[in-house]
């Protein structure tokens, strides 16, 4: 099955806090954050925190104060664009979370007088109270890092779509849609994600294709990654296969604005085993491999191949990345699961590492992608 698919994302269940805050330290020292703007938020998220004084409370009032620090590090990490940033408030748009296909609004805000309480309000809804009491809270550090960052931080690339195909049962093949609007001269980027170890028969159809990765992690998944610049004559489906029956989750992705002749600046790998997060003893941590530019304003492109299902949909936790895709090709033991995002890299230089979030210790591959932008004329 192919489809071009709307991003959906369930809405994640809080609750008010009527308790004073704790620090983002233990959550957050694991992220690696994929831009300065992110980086310069989660410090200011970091620094606030110190101030939010604590009851003795104990490990419950421990976990009440995770849950309210979880919830406004995922908005930060998921979100597509800021609209808002200052000292006391920020205002996130993170994406449809209702299956309308619309983007949401978040909002946190302090009032800036000791005492007063950190609120949160969605979609322009009556702010709801988070944590009471708050002594201080200070985004000024990020503030300051967006404003220095105004027209320097937009990548000449741009993501523009994505198709999907799954195989549910064994198979030896499964199809892609090419991705809407596609024209010649874009660039298309096919990942796929099979169970097993099919690396010395993996393969996509149609003419043109360059491999970055075919390889495996052992015996239980194999990672395919290709590019290609568009031509006026691409076939509306591409096939990926492979010998053997094997379940697997396959996707293209098309972009526009990259460099003519050399789009691929950088690539990095890496693969392993999940680890647990020791913050949140809930999710498992897959590394994404840092890569080191040489020009600016690339785009920065996030590929893993996963065993099994053990995912959260559309959900890859790519901190202070735009989500592409999430997904499964079935579901069980049997199957493998594949993830991507992006964001931008000012400067050239180190991408530094990010992290991917699964639900269990599953073994993965992982691909960093640098995509340079045209030449300015």
């Amino acid at each position: 099955m192919s489809t071009n698919r709307t991003q959906r994302r369930q809405r994640r269940a809080g609750h008010a806090a009527t308790r004073r805050g704790y620090t983002l330290a233990e959550l957050l020292v694991a992220s690696s954050l994929g831009s300065t703007l992110v980086v310069g938020l989660t410090s200011s998220l970091y620094l606030a925190s110190q101030a939010l004084d604590f009851d003795d409370g104990g490990a419950a009032n421990r976990l009440e104060a995770n849950a309210i620090v979880q919830r406004i590090a995922r908005d930060a990490r998921t979100a597509v664009s800021i609209t808002e940033l200052s000292a006391t408030e920020i205002t996130l748009i993170v994406p449809d979370r209702d299956g309308d296909g619309s983007t949401e609004t978040v909002r946190y805000a302090w009032g800036g007088e000791p005492g007063d309480p950190l609120t949160e309000e969605y979609n322009g809804g009556e702010a709801m109270t988070l944590v009471a009491g708050v002594q201080s809270f200070d985004l000024g550090y990020a503030a300051r890092a967006m404003a220095g960052q105004a027209g320097s931080v937009e990548s000449g690339v741009t993501y523009e779509s994505f198709t999907e195909g799954k195989i549910a049962s064994n198979a030896d093949s499964v199809d892609v849609l090419l991705p809407s609007d596609s024209a010649a001269g874009d660039l298309l980027i096919a990942a796929a994600s099979v169970d097993g170890d099919v690396s010395a028969s993996l393969a996509i159809s149609g003419a043109g294709w360059t491999p970055l990765v075919v390889q495996s992690n052992s015996t239980a998944v194999t990672s395919g990654v290709w590019w290609k610049t568009a031509t006026g004559a691409e076939p509306s489906t591409y096939t990926v296969s492979w010998s053997g029956g094997q379940q697997a989750y396959a996707w293209v992705m098309r972009f526009t604005g990259q460099h003519a002749t050399t789009p691929i600046n950088a690539t990095g790998t890496g693969s392993g085993s999940a680890s647990l997060n020791y913050v949140t003893y809930s999710s498992y941590d897959i590394t994404s491999p840092a890569v080191t530019t040489t020009a600016d304003n690339c785009l920065i492109l996030r590929l893993v191949a996963m065993d099994d299902d053990d995912i959260t949909a559309d959900a890859p936790g790519l901190t202070g990345h735009a989500t592409i895709t999430m997904d499964s090709g079935g579901t069980g033991s049997s199957t493998a699961s594949g993830g991507a995002g992006y964001t931008s890299l000012p400067s050239a230089g180190s991408s530094g590492n990010s992290v991917f979030e699964i639900n269990a210790s599953e073994q993965y591959y992982a691909t960093t992608i640098a995509i340079a932008p045209a030449e300015e004329e």
